[in-house]
């Protein structure tokens, strides 16, 4: 090896590092203080592109060769490069030995006697619990037989782990490089033996660890780096230095523990695979481009406005696209949901059909803590997708005792990190404040009209809105700020009907819509769970209007009450556009649709 390749194979920035005279290889700020002169702030820079270094208070700079040698104190280019490499300039250096080979893969006495190494003329044999004794052969000897001998017959384990019952592992390649790591640093090391189910059986042996990859620095490491990673997600990558090959050139190199640790720090996340989903209602795909991974989505409304309808439909299309989904709620039990999923799909046991889905639900009020713990437990095993459901139903066991959109606010933040850091989507469902009122009609029932769509008004019972109003969630500004897209509920006809079927069911050729004031404080104007709800005698309705919304042409019953006084004054401003710009449309939505005419009375249009 030439002094050149030596250098090329030594990038300045990872020298420095070694040298400690920068802490990470990814400082933002690659500066040091100059050994030339007394430096009281760094004056002297890297300069990785042309892999040199300079001072830019004196002037004086060099090549890898010439930092070493200025640091250290060294007198000759030579003594820098046996500190880069103690066998640079050895002849035959390249001829490996069973002796050049242990020396190459620093191992601690102990750790020998663990293995039961053993050196021969042309070859050195050690154990590997569980699985046998392997030969690593050299000279004539690999020429014939290969580079290394396995046992006959098949192996009682696939994998080693050095240390089984740390809750940390390192991922290497061969066994050989797992006993350095873990002899040179204490950490425990994984890797596995051979055979075709070597791979899934790691990968098993590591569920619900925290696991870094640590591959050799070559093409074919590298990739089986991003399987290690498409197995376990949350695995990080450990970097070695350029020109290193693998774990034992890295310790061999005389690199330490403390090297080894700051690697670590800096080691990379994996990039997950950007999800991008479809709801599954064309107006909200249309609107969010579909739902992405790695930030979170708020389903807002009012009480009983069917939040958990819609959610649970997203999941359906979710789970049968094959997406592993977690179901989070904080207020329905397993029955309950179970209902849900099963008038969704129009089948039994739908939940039990579908493993994909999986239920988390309490049997008393919750806690953030429990649930973000949960969560960071799915995504160790790979799920990304998780909905909560009702983010409003936390319950505060701090000691100060936090307010209501405080708690929100902290469940919204704690959400929105995790979904960013782990590339997670995160749907939360919360509770429209009281009396929340929208300043204008969304913008998608706008289009309607201006479309002369007016029959379609009624079947648009979502909006989205990319900048809610700090008034319109509970949480605040706070809440409102992390999100990635509000679906918002839009509902100023408040249902009292079971609002699958209106989320559900295909809009009829006919269809009645009552909408009337109540001639007392009825809260509630019909009755029961079934399409063919009762109406009130005192809603105003008369005796055919009642029977009518009894019949199954009724397939929508949108009511409007006193209850909601706000609403009705959206829903004059909302005829009154219509009226205003297209009279002529106020026509065409007649016949079996019924609108309120005058806040006393159900009127025809």
């Amino acid at each position: 090896m030439t002094f050149q390749e030596l250098k090329d194979r030594n990038p300045i920035v990872d020298v420095a590092v070694r040298l400690e005279l920068i802490r990470t290889a990814r400082d933002t700020t690659q500066a040091f203080k100059c050994f030339h002169h007394e430096d009281r702030n760094p004056s002297a820079v890297l300069m990785p592109n042309v892999n040199r270094y300079r001072c830019q208070s004196c002037g004086k700079g060099g090549d890898v060769f010439d930092l070493i040698q200025g640091h250290l104190g060294m007198n000759s280019p030579l003594e820098a490069a046996k500190w880069l490499d103690p066998t640079f300039g050895e002849e035959n250096w390249e001829k490996e030995t069973p002796d050049t080979w242990l020396k190459s893969h620093p191992l601690s006495e102990e750790t020998r006697q663990k293995y039961k190494f053993q050196e021969e003329a042309d070859a050195v044999s050690f154990e590997v619990p569980g699985y046998g004794t392997k030969t690593r052969q050299f000279g004539e000897r690999r020429k014939m037989y290969g580079k290394f001998h396995n046992p006959a017959g098949s192996a009682e384990n696939f994998v080693l782990i050095t240390d089984p019952e740390k809750e940390v592992q390192f991922v290497v390649e061969g066994e050989v490089d797992a006993m350095v790591l873990t002899s040179n640093t204490g950490y425990s090391a994984a890797t596995k033996t051979t055979g075709s189910g070597s791979a899934q059986a790691l990968v098993e042996k590591l569920a619900g660890k925290e696991a870094y990859v640590v591959t050799d620095n070559d093409p074919a490491g590298k990739q089986y780096a991003e399987k290690i990673v498409a197995s376990i997600p949350t695995a990080r990558v450990v970097i070695l230095p350029s020109g290193i090959k693998d774990i034992s050139e890295f310790f061999y190199r005389n690199y330490t523990k403390d090297d080894f640790d700051r690697l670590v720090i800096s080691a990379t996340d994996p990039e997950p695979t950007k999800l991008v989903l479809e709801t599954g209602y064309s107006s909200l795909d249309v609107v969010l481009g579909g739902l992405h991974s790695g930030g979170m989505y708020l389903i807002a409304g009012e009480e009983k406005s069917g939040k958990t309808s819609l959610v649970l439909s997203f999941i359906k299309n979710f789970v049968e696209s094959g997406n592993p989904v977690v179901y989070i709620s904080t207020e329905l039990k397993e029955d309950d949901v179970s209902d849900y999923l099963n008038a969704l799909s129009g089948e039994s046991n739908w939940g039990q059909k579908h493993p994909d889905f999986q239920l988390c639900d309490v049997e008393e009020a919750p806690t953030l803590e429990e649930h973000i713990k949960f969560i960071e437990e799915k995504a160790r095993v790979g799920v990304r997708i998780f909905v909560v459901d009702n983010v409003t139903s936390y319950r505060d066991e701090s000691k100060l005792g936090k307010g209501e959109w405080e708690r929100i606010s902290q469940a919204g933040d704690s959400y929105r990190r995790l979904a960013r850091k782990k590339g997670l989507l995160m749907l939360a469902v919360i509770h429209l404040n009281r009396g929340t009122v929208l300043r204008e009609i969304p913008t998608r029932i706008k289009e309607l009209i201006e479309k002369n769509e007016p029959g379609r008004i009624f079947d648009e019972s979502v909006a989205v809105f990319r900048k809610p109003d700090a008034d319109d969630v509970k949480g605040g500004s706070g809440m409102r700020s992390q999100t990635q897209g509000l679906i918002l509920l839009w509902r100023p006809f408040q249902s009292f009907y079971n609002p699958l079927p209106i989320l559900l069911q295909p809009p009829p050729r006919s269809m009645t819509i009552l909408v009337t004031e109540p001639t007392s404080n009825e809260n509630i104007i019909f009755k029961g769970r079934t399409p063919n709800h009762r109406i009130s005698k005192n809603s105003g309705a008369s005796g055919d209007e009642r029977r009518r919304c009894r019949s199954r042409i009724c397939s929508r019953v949108l009511v409007w009450g006193n209850k909601y006084p706000k609403s009705l004054q959206i829903l004059s401003k909302f005829f009154a556009i219509v009226g205003r710009h297209h009279p002529a449309l106020l026509g065409k939505v007649a016949g079996d649709r019924y609108f309120l005419d005058q806040p006393t009375r159900a009127g025809k249009v």
